[in-house]
């Protein structure tokens, strides 16, 4: 019954988000028509107020999450708006290009390692941020003069708007909001190792340390939990992903294989990221194409054209599949220009050396078979 209840929410999602957004600029626009709409003037401030609004309430979402996260105790990691991010490597900070779709802004710090560091303020200090500030600009709709006034109604709009969008426990596609990873996490304590672990991953690979470098026992997971829990799910795809940075494409591979087959329910994005990286792994240890083509159906074809533009795995992936399926080095070069023009602008460059060095020994690979 609360599977289909999720499933149906899910399903009606982008309706309430639409008319959550659609409500206070109608109440804008009934409210204010006398002074501002009735004008081309107006309505361009109408939209501009939106946008405006929505970034600002973007900003104090994450700048919430940093906050907590602070006080929490934790260390600074990134911090991104749309695809800018502002990331601390090695003690430096730096600006970086990196997005995930379906997420506008994301706030990564490093909880303190070994011990069940707090989670619950980190988490929801995001939605929190957003109601404290639209309770601060109330009085200026009321008090305040043309243009503040309506200025001030828009973006205490869509503070509430976010706060409701993060603080109400939701997951789409594999994504949690803050709500369901607050919830998960307050009487899961598995749920809330996982979280900690994708955190100390974050912290390490901001610090220049590679996935085979961090300790194994982090991401082995008893086989009764639930991997359709995001966070877990998350662990389970780290732990191939340490294989396949260590170079043993087999054990990865079997891996892969066990999380997207039987009875794991893995998630929207960890099954897609599990399916394309299978299919690399296959590749590398001599495994038939024609076996592997079916896995590519039009959806994940979809999502992986989709998450080119950021992901530098993507192209990794693409770059494996046209040297070792077709033979095809003029594709398998553009797929790898492509990997260089995204990593010069890629947050954690120990995931650029890990990509690199496989595409390296695709290459060797692709030459030794072409020899025989």
């Amino acid at each position: 019954m609360q599977k289909k209840w999720k499933k149906r929410l899910a399903s009606v999602a982008p309706c309430l988000v639409g008319g959550l957004i659609g409500v206070p600029v109608g109440l804008f626009i009934t409210h204010f028509s006398d002074s501002v709409v009735i004008s081309p003037m107006g309505i361009a401030l109408l939209f501009l107020g939106v946008i405006a609004a929505i970034y600002l309430q973007m900003i104090l979402h994450e700048g919430g999450h940093l906050i907590g996260g602070l006080l929490s105790g934790y260390r600074f990691v990134s911090f991104r708006i749309g695809s800018l991010t502002l990331v601390r490597r090695n003690g430096t900070y730096s600006f970086a290009r990196f997005s995930i779709p379906g997420t506008g802004g994301q706030c990564l710090m490093a909880p303190p390692e070994g011990k069940d560091a707090p989670v619950m303020l980190y988490n929801l200090a995001g939605g929190l941020s957003n109601i404290v500030f639209s309770l601060l600009a109330v009085p200026f709709i009321f008090f305040a003069p043309f243009p503040w006034a309506p200025l001030a109604f828009i973006f205490a709009a869509f503070g509430i708007i976010f706060s409701i969008m993060n603080l109400v426990p939701l997951n789409m596609g594999g994504i949690s909001n803050d709500g369901h990873n607050a919830r998960s996490l307050s009487h899961d304590p598995v749920s809330r190792r996982a979280f900690l672990t994708q955190m100390w991953v974050v912290g390490r690979q901001a610090d220049g340390q590679r996935l085979r470098e961090m300790p194994e026992e982090w991401f082995i997971l008893s086989e009764d939990v639930p991997l359709s829990n995001p966070l877990l799910g998350s662990v389970a795809y780290f732990h191939a992903c340490l294989l396949v940075d260590r170079g043993d494409y087999a054990k990865a591979k079997a891996d892969l294989f066990a999380l997207t087959n039987g009875k794991n329910q893995l998630l929207g994005l960890h099954r897609n990221e599990c399916i394309l990286e299978y299919i690399s792994c296959a590749l590398m240890t001599g495994k038939d194409p024609v076996t592997l083509r079916p896995m590519l159906s039009p959806e994940l074809k979809k999502y992986a054209r989709l998450t080119e533009k950021s992901l530098i795995t993507r192209h990794r992936q693409n770059y494996i599949w046209a040297l070792l399926t077709e033979s095809d080095e003029a594709s398998a070069d553009i797929s790898r220009k492509k990997f260089d023009s995204v990593s010069r602008r890629y947050p954690f460059p120990v995931e650029v050396t890990a990509e690199r060095e496989m595409m390296d020994t695709a290459l060797s690979l692709y030459r030794t078979n072409a020899i025989h």
